[in-house]
């Protein structure tokens, strides 16, 4: 009987020390796992700071790009009413790009649809480089057809222009 007593007394500190063991395994996966957590939620946040900056910056470069579109249109639309440097012409091509860029429905407006209108009449005549290599008499031609669509869209343009010098683009954008 005493050895079995013996055994028995053996077998509960073995199953102690098991349980034991056990428990401090159990604790220490707790505790990697606890730690592994936080590292990934530090690396998440870090990521999802670095995003958030990254979307900022390009908030911030989108709104500089309206902004600076918004004050071209806005100065075009002028020297088309008051510079008689600035073509008719020439300042409905630079509006209708820059609109295609910041606003491409308000050229569908009835009051800037000639935008679009003049644009089309006169897309096919050279500009910049293309023009300087034009001859005399190409150039001469392509002046005449450009005066003859300023002459026939004079009023509309600048009414066109007039609105557009004072247009409120930033309640549509800010």
């Amino acid at each position: 009987r005493g050895d079995v007593c013996l055994n028995c007394l053996m077998g509960e500190i073995m199953s102690e020390t098991w349980v034991y063991g056990l428990i401090a395994v159990g604790l220490l996966v707790c505790v990697g796992l606890v730690v592994f957590i936080q590292r990934q939620r530090t690396t998440i946040k870090v990521a999802q700071e670095e995003q958030a900056a990254k979307l900022h910056a390009l908030e911030v470069k989108a709104q500089e790009q309206r902004d600076y579109l918004i004050e071209s249109i806005h100065v075009i639309a002028n020297a088309m009413i008051h510079d008689e440097r600035m073509t008719l012409t020439e300042g409905t091509i630079r509006i209708s790009v820059l609109l295609d860029n910041l606003s491409p429905q308000l050229k569908q407006e009835p009051d800037f649809s000639v935008i679009n209108e003049v644009f089309e009449l006169t897309r096919h005549i050279p500009y910049l480089n293309k023009w300087k290599e034009l001859d005399k008499q190409e150039r001469w031609r392509y002046t005449q057809e450009m005066k003859q669509i300023e002459a026939e869209h004079k009023d509309a343009l600048l009414k066109a222009a007039g609105l557009l010098a004072s247009y409120p683009f930033e309640k549509h954008f800010h």
